[in-house]
């Protein structure tokens, strides 16, 4: 599992574009690029992503 730092270090490097894939009803797979960015470094950590 990938740590909270060591994803927005990877997102940095990536220039905060990254790539999420879903697998629809039908088996075939959806992907997207999407911007990526950690929101907070504290307690609960949050996560960021936007679509477009």
């Amino acid at each position: 599992m990938t740590t909270l730092p060591d994803f927005a270090d990877l997102a940095r490097r990536e220039q905060g574009l990254g790539v999420v894939s879903t697998l629809r009803a039908d088996l075939s797979i959806h992907s997207s690029v999407v911007n990526l960015a950690a929101m907070s470094a504290t307690p609960p950590p949050r996560l960021g992503m936007s679509a477009g």
